[in-house]
């Protein structure tokens, strides 16, 4: 823009910016929805001595303005904490990867009381754009998550397990994690539907995972993907159930076909009376519910068999098998059913 006397102008020009995208009226699927901006201000030479620095200063701003709260706009003061330093770093390194096809999927099992192969949980991995290394999701989903370049991965991740999915017939489902963000996407339930569509896969196949404590706190964006995708013939799987403030009220409200029991409740239940009187309740309400059971974090034979006692349906965890990038190998080690267990998955 042109050159400022004052930046008192630029403090003025963003607020009147917000304010009058907010006032924007915008329907979508005859629905008013709000529409928010955040914005972030740099000014050179002060806060940068290249253009290239003026931009990355100004998307430092932004964020901060995201954290704050949203829907408002931020001056870049040179003392924006290390965190968005590296969140900045992290949104390009996640550009690169989907731009260059750095990410992929490893698989891991989940299994029915005697071993046999029910379906697998596609988890996300990304090639580091620079090093080439393997990157855990624990690196780069949070950042994602701040930049919204989640919606995006996402997107990915559901599109290779579809295709997936086509490829090997033989393979009964895969489940796929949805975050929070995503949840939030109204095109979302029409993407994986036309996905699916466009690849013949049937949608019973695919089982989309969200958190207990992402779906309570977004019970509304949850309850609509719900109310989507489980008529059209998608499983949903309620995932990390009592990691959060869970209560059992609020399977009332989310009508998921399956709980996933969190490892917390798992990996002592052979020796934790508390824990097995935890699990043994979950386990009796889904039930109650019409809901099936998964347990995580399953790493012997001593838990696995208490679980089994306690009446939970199918397994997750080392004990069965490791996440492997390689599918048909972990297929033939295990053999596969003619239908999934639980849900039935």
């Amino acid at each position: 823009m042109h050159e400022v006397e004052r930046i008192e102008e630029l403090e003025n020009l963003a607020e009147r910016i917000v304010r009058s995208i907010a006032r924007l009226p915008f329907a979508f699927d005859g629905r008013s929805l709000r529409i928010t901006a955040s914005l972030g201000i740099a000014v050179f030479p002060d806060h940068a001595g290249s253009l290239a620095e003026l931009v990355a200063a100004a998307d430092l701003a932004m964020y901060h303005a995201k954290s704050a709260g949203k829907n408002g706009w931020r001056l870049y003061d040179g003392q924006i904490d290390a965190s968005a330093i590296e969140r900045l770093g992290w949104s390009e390194r996640i550009e690169r990867a989907l731009a260059e096809d750095l990410f992929e999927l490893h698989f891991q099992g989940i299994h029915g009381p005697c071993g046999r192969l029910s379906h697998v949980e596609a988890l996300l991995r990304m090639r580091d754009p620079e090093s080439g290394q393997l990157v855990s999701p624990l690196h780069f989903i949070a950042p994602a998550e701040k930049t919204g370049r989640i919606v995006e991965i996402d997107r990915w991740v559901v599109g290779a397990a579809v295709r997936l999915l086509a490829q090997h017939p033989e393979l009964p489902a895969v489940a796929v994690n949805v975050s929070g963000r995503t949840l939030a996407e109204v095109r979302f339930p029409t993407f994986v539907l036309d996905t699916l569509k466009h690849h013949g896969v049937a949608p019973q196949r695919l089982l989309l995972e969200v958190t207990e404590t992402t779906a309570i706190s977004d019970m509304h964006d949850a309850n609509r993907l719900l109310d989507v995708m489980r008529p059209a013939g998608c499983r949903v799987c309620l995932d990390d159930f009592g990691a959060g403030f869970s209560s059992f009220s609020y399977l009332k409200h989310l009508p998921a076909d399956v709980i996933k029991i969190d490892g917390q409740f798992v990996r002592n239940v052979a020796d934790s009376r508390e824990d097995r009187l935890l699990v043994q309740a979950i386990v009796n309400v889904a039930r109650g519910l019409g809901k099936s059971t998964i347990a995580e974090f399953v790493e012997d034979e001593r838990t696995l068999r208490t679980l089994a006692e306690l009446g939970v349906e199918a397994f997750q965890g080392y004990h069965f098998s490791k996440p492997t990038p390689l599918l048909p190998p972990l297929l033939q080690q295990h053999g596969v059913l003619a239908h999934p267990l639980v849900g039935s998955v």
